[in-house]
């Protein structure tokens, strides 16, 4: 199947005929990204069906604003190569139809309803960071995301947040078009400000796993408070890179579930010299520390000092405990709430 052999009226069109309801469809006019037809039941209903190379929802949520509902051709259809989960959910939410050449489609109006998800892109993107954006080997990217989840009251400069981060300013800008893409973000006279935390650590979430060569179980026959005291004194003393995480990291925040494992981060050079330090040995089950190993700084970064722990961010906490299903979702949503998204009610 080639893109060219299927423009926009035909693929609604072939949609739309398949209903015996429908009686005829006409041209009525183009613009220069659209098509308007007038589509026959028992009535004339006016539809414009919208062309797009590429759907990012944040690209669509943009355009149904600045079309507003002033058109005489009301119910809208979306069309592009392939339309995402994200973006779909954008078209629904505004009463908004779509129909891409993968086969995706939603159409819904008057006495009319055609619905078929679940299509596979058959087009894929030529550009692939967009896709590993927030894949966890993704560490420049990370920084960035992780700086401006800092503080959500913070409008950036795209210069000012390159110099914070330590990157280019062309990795930011890509960093800055993929968050706008996907609806995420803004950008404003006053800088990049983030709208949509909780959608960007959703979809970090589906591509966050930490490989398990990256991960070390052990035990200690120290309690969860004497080990977790006795880590964080040795961090401080050694000078090693490490924070605690999952049930332990988010305890600090957020005291909501008992646990009797704890996770932490160290960075790899510090492993061994903490393992020998702490007496815990590796262990194929029955681990009560499970020891992550990073090879980037971005892991550390906003970590910090709570009742003398030292703390993953509450960005990594959250990454880390929805890993762990269950009860570590229910304390991830508690951080999300309280820390990240700063409602403190």
């Amino acid at each position: 199947m080639k893109m060219i052999d299927m423009d926009a009226e035909s693929i609604v069109r072939k949609k739309l005929e398949l209903l015996p309801v429908i009686k005829k469809i006409v041209p009525a006019d183009r613009t220069k990204d659209s098509v308007l037809v007038d589509v026959y039941t028992d009535k004339r209903i006016p539809v414009q069906i919208i062309s797009f190379d590429q759907a990012f929802p944040g690209v669509i949520e943009q355009k149904i604003k600045r079309q507003g509902d002033t058109d005489v051709y009301r119910y809208k259809i979306i069309t592009a190569p392939y339309i995402s989960k994200l973006s779909a959910e954008v078209c629904k939410r505004n009463g908004v139809g779509y129909v891409d050449y993968s086969g995706n489609c939603l159409i819904s109006f008057e006495n009319i309803y055609i619905s078929d998800t679940g299509h596979k892109s058959l087009f894929p993107k030529k550009d692939k960071i967009p896709q590993n954006m927030l894949k966890i080997t993704s560490h420049v990217t990370s920084g960035i995301i992780r700086e401006i989840l800092k503080d959500l009251s913070i409008s950036w400069k795209l210069q000012k947040l390159s110099e914070t981060v330590g990157c280019s300013i062309g990795m930011v800008a890509k960093v800055k078009e993929y968050l706008c893409n996907q609806g995420w973000a803004e950008m404003g006279k006053e800088g990049l400000r983030i709208t949509d935390p909780a959608g960007i650590l959703d979809a970090w979430c589906e591509s966050y796993k930490i490989p398990k060569e990256k991960v070390i179980n052990a035990y200690s026959l120290l309690s969860v408070s004497e080990f977790e005291k006795a880590f964080s004194e040795l961090i401080g003393r050694k000078g090693y890179s490490g924070c605690l995480t999952g049930f332990a990291g988010g305890a600090r925040y957020a005291p909501v579930v008992r646990y009797s494992k704890v996770h932490l981060w160290l960075y790899r050079k510090d492993v061994s010299g903490f393992m020998e330090n702490m007496q815990i040995k590796q262990v194929d089950s029955g681990a009560n520390i499970s020891i992550y190993i990073a090879e980037e700084d971005d892991i550390f970064i906003d970590r910090r000092e709570i009742n003398d722990s030292i703390v993953a961010s509450p960005v990594q906490v959250y990454l880390d405990l929805m890993q762990l299903k269950g009860r570590g979702e229910e304390m991830a949503e508690v951080i999300l709430s309280k820390e990240i998204l700063n409602d403190k009610r």
